[in-house]
């Protein structure tokens, strides 16, 4: 149940940024040097969330 509880901190954070939730758990991933994430990329809109998490983080 922790991660759930953890999942649900985001929520404001990808309001506030006017995304989902998804891309705030990519982009933190993308902030904070994890080593590796797979990502699905079954459908285009999982390829966009994943840029679009690019995007909002300085690289």
């Amino acid at each position: 149940m922790e991660h759930v509880t953890k999942a649900d901190k985001l929520k404001p954070i990808a309001e506030e940024l006017g995304v989902s939730m998804t891309v705030v758990s990519i982009a933190w991933c993308l902030s904070n040097n994890v080593p590796t994430v797979l990502l699905g990329t079954k459908i285009t809109k999982h390829l966009e969330q994943t840029l679009e998490a690019s995007e909002i983080v300085d690289l």
